[in-house]
């Protein structure tokens, strides 16, 4: 059944664009990201070429804008789409299902190894995939995988699923845990991977989370967005002019990254 994507007011369509045109904005701002200034002659022109309930599109007058906001909006929950090649001037940002009473999803925990022989550990649902890489290094991801957008992921074309997959690979650091449950061990032929019943449990919990409670249900998707920028409306005093400092702009918030089933926390 197709889905109707509709804002319940004419006003909160308009907060939402003003969001994120505002962080797009604070992504940039050369004042409080001096550096950027390496990669343009000046502030950046960004406009919102088209909204409606599904998608903002905004546009830039640089590609390295356009994938510093990129960055900015997803690390702050927003969906948005890829550009791997940094080829393009667009930024493209997706609204979010959400529904807390959805029923419990059916999933399976499989285990496979990649080409070079490292455990990979996969919870499959009827919407997506919660991906545990086993390894060393950059070799060790946890990946959510989705058929729709989620909070800070991405649509790329994905060597598991194809294009039009929605993933994350980064987490905050507030969701760390201490525990383990899947540790390198040595046995009598080497080193290998201890699967803890508890990984299952975890793999279940993200895949509740971030796949089964966004999926694009009757209700209508809203704009993700963690911390935009505060707005100061400018003074109306009739007193003479003084120059007053600019208001801070709240940038939104970068996370550290963790890569590890081990290291997620699940909701509560």
């Amino acid at each position: 059944m197709a889905v109707q994507l509709a804002f319940q007011v004419e006003e909160e369509a308009d907060s939402c664009v003003d969001a994120i045109h505002a962080a797009a904005c604070a992504a940039v701002d050369l004042t409080a990201r001096p550096g950027f200034a390496d990669f343009t002659a000046g502030p950046t022109a960004i406009t919102v070429e088209h909204a409606d309930a599904a998608r903002i599109v905004l546009t830039t007058d640089d590609r390295w804008a356009a994938s510093a906001i990129r960055t900015a909006l997803r690390r702050s929950g927003a969906a948005v789409e890829a550009d791997p090649g940094n080829e393009t001037t667009t930024v493209t940002v997706w609204a979010v299902g959400e529904d807390h009473d959805a029923p419990q999803a059916e999933t399976l925990l499989t285990e496979e190894r990649d080409e070079y022989g490292r455990t990979i550990l996969l919870l499959d649902g009827p919407d997506g995939t919660v991906e545990q890489q086993c390894g060393a290094g950059g070799h060790n991801d946890l990946i959510v995988h989705a058929q729709h957008p989620f909070p800070s992921s991405a649509r790329i074309d994905c060597p598991r699923h194809g294009n039009g997959c929605w993933i994350r690979s980064d987490w905050p650091w507030s969701q760390r845990t201490v525990r383990s449950c899947v540790k390198s061990v040595v046995t009598e032929t080497g080193y290998t991977w201890q699967v803890a019943p508890e990984a299952e449990v975890r793999m279940r919990d993200i895949y509740l989370l971030h796949v089964h409670r966004t999926r694009l249900t009757g209700s209508a998707p809203a704009f993700r967005l963690a911390a935009a920028p505060a707005v100061q409306a400018p003074s109306q005093t009739s007193a003479a002019p003084v120059p007053s400092p600019q208001p801070p702009v709240s940038i939104p918030r970068q996370v550290d990254v963790i890569r590890d089933l081990a290291d997620f926390e699940g909701a509560a």
